[in-house]
């Protein structure tokens, strides 16, 4: 399993990899673009998955979930997407559902907050993490070394553009100003 986990949206999902129409069946489900698990569709799948396995992606069932994620997989399988961008080496996509949200829709005066380590996994010292390096460095307020228990917490302003935002804070940067988030904390638990 990657240390590296992106969850997006469904939404999000269609609009970065941009999943190519089935061109074997007219009437292919997920608007037009799933392949099969079976003859002439697997063929073309496996095809692409050997000539380029990072835009191809496996439609699983899980428990009655449909799940998207990135690669060729057999077990659970329902279908395949192959789409025009790759998906990045060592990075673990979670395609999630409205139902999963991690962010609810505001207004202009909302905010909400992001537990660091639900992106970044486990780690030992905040300053040694580049996620936290690049909000600390477009923070409209900070918070850190509260006495002993080193708080680590900073506030984005959404009204502002980021540059250069690193791949696994894009998508809850983006879902963010999508749902009008005014303020963004992103902090340590602590």
């Amino acid at each position: 399993m990657s240390n590296n986990v992106v969850k997006i949206t469904e939404e999000q999902f269609w609009d970065q990899f941009k999943p190519i129409k089935n061109h074997l069946d007219g009437n292919a489900s997920f608007n037009g673009c799933m392949f099969e698990t079976y003859k002439n569709e697997l063929e073309a799948v496996q095809k692409a998955a050997e000539a380029t396995p990072l835009n191809v992606w496996t439609i699983l069932d899980c428990d009655g979930k449909l799940i998207i994620t990135a690669g060729y997989h057999f077990v659970n399988r329902t279908g395949y997407l192959i789409t025009e961008e790759p998906a990045l080496p060592g990075i673990e996509y979670i395609i999630k559902g409205d139902e999963d949200e991690v962010i609810n829709d505001g207004d202009i005066e909302s905010v909400s907050s992001i537990m660091m380590q639900d992106i970044v996994g486990d780690y030992d010292t905040p300053d040694e993490i580049d996620e936290w390096k690049w909000v600390q460095e477009n923070a409209s307020f900070q918070h850190v070394r509260n006495g002993q228990d080193g708080v680590h917490e900073f506030a984005l302003n959404m009204s502002r553009q980021f540059e250069n935002v690193p791949d696994s804070l894009a998508p809850y940067i983006a879902e963010a100003k999508t749902k009008r988030i005014a303020y963004l904390i992103f902090h340590q638990g602590t």
